[in-house]
Parts: structure tokens; C-alpha cells; sequence
């Protein structure tokens, strides 16, 4: 096979998925953690964040303009239309960053 590979990591918690990619990352490996590329979409001042605090209003957020994670678990525990909803605003933030790790290599 000619050219980067692209490996994935699957696997339940505690799986060792983190370890794994903290052994790429030593070697030089680009590694791109789709949960650190969700937590970048929604920081604060992100157009995202921006998109759900609008969506679900200012308590979303906590006192200093961060998303407040606990509650938005137990918004989106509460129904099903809130994930989706959630979604709608993230996801292509998402994307693009993934895309962006994809052409660059960088680690994301």
C-alpha cells in the first residue's frame, strides 16, 4: 500500500483506545482524538457554542461562557429531540475539523 495510512480506534470504555494513541502520538504518529475534536467545536467563543446557547438558551453556558456539560447531559437525557438538536450545531464544526486533520496530518 502506497501513501499514509489512516488507522481507526474503536472500542468500549476503558478499552485502551487512549493508550494506544498516546503510543502513536509518541512515535511520531499524527493522531486525530474525535473527542478533542468536539470539545474544540463547542469552546467557548465558537461559533457553535454560539448556535446551542441560542438553541437552549444562556444556561446552557456556565458562568464563564464555557458549555456547561452537566447540564446539557441532563437536557439531552430529558428527550430525544435535544441530541439531534445538539448535533445540528456541532457536527458540522466537526467535520470541518476532521477534514482539516485529514489534509494537514496535523494531530488534531
Amino acid at each position: 500500500m502506497n501513501g499514509p495510512w489512516c488507522v481507526g480506534l474503536t472500542g468500549g470504555i476503558a478499552s485502551g483506545k487512549s493508550s494506544a494513541a498516546a503510543q502513536f502520538d509518541r512515535l511520531g504518529v499524527p493522531v486525530c482524538d474525535a473527542d478533542a475534536v468536539a470539545r474544540s467545536v463547542v469552546a467557548r467563543g465558537s461559533p457553535a457554542l454560539a448556535a446551542i446557547a441560542v438553541e437552549f438558551g444562556a444556561d446552557s453556558l456556565t458562568a464563564d461562557g464555557e458549555l456547561d456539560r452537566p447540564a446539557m447531559r441532563r437536557r439531552v437525557g430529558d428527550g430525544l429531540q435535544a441530541p439531534a438538536r445538539v448535533g445540528v450545531r456541532e457536527d458540522p464544526a466537526a467535520h470541518g475539523r476532521a477534514v482539516e486533520f485529514a489534509v494537514s496530518g496535523e494531530a488534531v
